[in-house]
Parts: structure tokens; sequence; C-alpha cells
């Protein structure tokens, strides 16, 4: 009995890879609305790949050289919270009326 009645079913079979490809389209089309855009954007690419700019490439690369610097020069976490934090407490009392208040800074 089960399997006539799997010949005699209507639903079509769904297949994922064209309603991933859907989706992506819909996405496509409301990012493109967002930046109102009829179409998008052409890349400039050459036959070398992406065109950057040499000034741009030149301060990424300094960017980089720097950072890698500033790791090789850092001062130890230690030193650094030993100056943060006070050396001393001082408890102050402070007496108003019959309330007694301890404060300390």
């Amino acid at each position: 009995m089960v399997a006539g009645t799997g010949s005699m079913s209507t639903c079509k079979t769904l297949d994922l890879e064209v309603v991933k490809k859907k989706r992506i389209e819909a996405i496509r089309g409301q990012i493109l609305s967002k930046l109102r855009m009829a179409k998008e954007p052409e890349s400039e690419i050459d036959d070398d790949g992406q065109k950057i700019p040499d000034s741009l490439l030149s301060l990424y690369n300094s960017t980089v050289e720097l950072s890698e610097e500033m790791k090789l020069n850092t001062v130890p976490l230690q030193a650094e919270d030993e100056d943060y934090f006070g050396k001393e407490v001082h408890k102050f009392v402070i007496r108003q009326g019959k309330n007694l208040e301890v404060s300390s800074f």
C-alpha cells in the first residue's frame, strides 16, 4: 500500500542548487537597490590582476613594517600595571551626625 501512494504523489522534488542560486540573485538585487545602482559595476582588471596605485602599496608596506617594529619593541605588561595602580591606600573616617561612614580612596 505504501509503494502505491509514492507513485501517486504530485509534489515536485526540490532542487537545492536552484534555490541557492535564486537566493543569491535576490540578495544581489537587494544590495544593488540599496546602493541605488541599476547593474553591477564593472571591475578594472588588467592582465596582471587588480590595479592598485603605487602610493597605496607603499603606505600599506610602511604600515606593516611599523606594526612589526612595534611588536618587537613592546614593554612587558607587568611594568605598565605597576605604574597604573596606586601605591598606597588612605582611609578617612567621616562623621555626619549619628551616621558613621568609612571611605577609602
